[in-house]
Parts: C-alpha cells; sequence; structure tokens
C-alpha cells in the first residue's frame, strides 16, 4: 500500500544521505530533491501533485547526475564550448570572466565607448597588460552575449555615440546574473544540463553560489527538458560502455516513466511510488558498483 511503500522509499533515501561515497556522485540538489519528495507524502489531491512533482524532479536530478558522472571534467567543458558555438579552450575562466564584466562596466563609465569594437579593443588591451595569453576571442564573446540579451545601448550625441549600459545592468551584480544566465539559457538549449553547484564551479570557481545559480535553472527548465536529458543520458551514459550497462538501462525506462508530462493523469498513484522506489534501488546498486 502506499504508506508502505513511502516507508521503502524513506529507508532506500536514508541509506544514500547517509553514506558519503554515494554523495560523491549524487548532487546536493538531488540529495534536496530527495528530502522534498519524502516531505511530500499525500493525504489529499494537492499533496498528491506535490508527490508527484517531487518525483519527476527526483528522476530529472538523478538522470543530470549520471550523465555528468560519466563525462570527464575535460569532456564536460568540451561539450559546454561545443554547446555555446566556441572552440576548444575558449570558454574563459572565472577570473577572466570577472574582470571582463567589471571592466566593461568600467569603462562605459568613465572612457567614452563609442561602438561594440571600441568596447572589445579596450577591454582586450587592458587585460592582456596583466594576462599574456589571447583572451581577445573571450572578450568578443561576453560582448556579443551581452548584446544579444541586450544590455547596451547606444546614445547619439551630434555626429558621435555614445555606448551605454542599460540602468538594470550598470551594477556588477546584476550585469553577472544575466550574464549567468544567458549562459546556462544557451547550454540547455542544446541539452547541456549540471546542477547548480556544478554551473558555481564552472562560472565562480566554487560551489558556494549556487543559490545564485538555482533560481535561474528553476526558471528554464521547461517541459521538455527531462526530455531531452534522457536524449544525452542515451548518448553519453548508454554508449559509454560502462560495466553496469543493465542497471544503467533499467533506469532509463524509470527515467522515461518519470519524464511523462501528464503523470498525474496518465499514472496512479501507486505506480509512481513503485517506479520511484525501483529507481532508487537501481541507483543504489548502481553506486555500490561504482565503488568498486
Amino acid at each position: 500500500d502506499i504508506e508502505k511503500g513511502f516507508g521503502e522509499i524513506s529507508l532506500v533515501i536514508m541509506q544514500i544521505i547517509n553514506n558519503k561515497k554515494y554523495q560523491s556522485i549524487l548532487s546536493r540538489s538531488t540529495i534536496r530533491t530527495m528530502f522534498s519528495l519524502l516531505h511530500s507524502q499525500y493525504i489529499n489531491n494537492e499533496g498528491f501533485l506535490i508527490f508527484i512533482q517531487a518525483a519527476h524532479n527526483l528522476g530529472e536530478n538523478v538522470c543530470i547526475d549520471f550523465i555528468l558522472h560519466y563525462q570527464s571534467l575535460q569532456e564536460l567543458k568540451n561539450n559546454l564550448e561545443s554547446a555555446l558555438g566556441l572552440q576548444q579552450g575558449q570558454f574563459p575562466e572565472p577570473a577572466i570572466e570577472e574582470k571582463i564584466l567589471k571592466l566593461i562596466i568600467l569603462l562605459i563609465k568613465c572612457s567614452g565607448i563609442s561602438s561594440e569594437q571600441h568596447l572589445m579593443y579596450s577591454v582586450t588591451q587592458l587585460v592582456q597588460r596583466k594576462d599574456q595569453k589571447n583572451i581577445q576571442p573571450s572578450v568578443e564573446y561576453i560582448v556579443r552575449l551581452l548584446l544579444d540579451v541586450p544590455c547596451f545601448e547606444i546614445e547619439q550625441v551630434g555626429e558621435s555615440s555614445s555606448m551605454q549600459l542599460k540602468p538594470a545592468f550598470q551594477k556588477y551584480e546584476s550585469l553577472r546574473r544575466v550574464y549567468d544566465s544567458k549562459i546556462i539559457e544557451m547550454a540547455m538549449q542544446c541539452g547541456f544540463y549540471m546542477p547548480p553547484e556544478q554551473w558555481s564551479l564552472l562560472l565562480y570557481g566554487y560551489t558556494t553560489n549556487e543559490s545564485i545559480i538555482d533560481p535561474i535553472i528553476d526558471k528554464l527548465l521547461t517541459k521538455t527538458s527531462f526530455q531531452t536529458a534522457i536524449q544525452q543520458y542515451k548518448k553519453i551514459v548508454l554508449l559509454s560502455g560502462a560495466a553496469q550497462s543493465q542497471d544503467l538501462n533499467d533506469l532509463m525506462k524509470h527515467f522515461q516513466f518519470l519524464s511523462n508530462d501528464n503523470l498525474a493523469i496518465d499514472a496512479s498513484g501507486a505506480s509512481v511510488l513503485t517506479s520511484t522506489l525501483d529507481m532508487l534501488k537501481r541507483v543504489v546498486s548502481i553506486l555500490n558498483k561504482l565503488k568498486k
């Protein structure tokens, strides 16, 4: 029955939560979603819908965690650069990103920038004084990305023009937020998914900014996000030749079931409960084999 099913799910989740080695593969987002599932024990229709959504979210998070696990850090960066239309090695390091964004604000405020080409040239010259490597592609990419938002406006003064940041983007925090959002949006549109702490590491160099990234991802998730992630799972995980291939195949069946947009209509609570429990047991089985 439902109560017994929730009891079994609780036991499996506690087994995962209390094992630090498991948590080296499962993201903090996934662990938080497990707690959401535990707190969604439904006794009415509203509670049932919360439970369905929690099960859907958990399936999606687990799917993304395994996609990440079966890629090396270099493969991850290469896939991101491909999704963003960058050549290999062109995605800027966190310190360079911050420096470029802050220089954009400073130059526009103090130096009378007349055009995007003028801005790109000025930023490149200033950054390369201290960083000898060629950062021109990174500068051009960031400026064009901000132009697409759009963050800039051109003011015509007689025969000359002046490039300005729109009032909403004149502070570093607001410009940074829209930059992060655009990067994540472009990547997700190409089927590239990461949990907030991984995005934080990539964009800032540390994981503690996940609270900034989390609402950005939530806003960008669509009804097809989980299904797109499943396609990536097929491409990356199932073609990896992993020793756990049968478990990974079985796991995908649960992802496909839980990704149904009409799950609350098409499936009973008992079937969702069973699929979620089986998925979690399969996850534990895979994690145990990965430890060896």
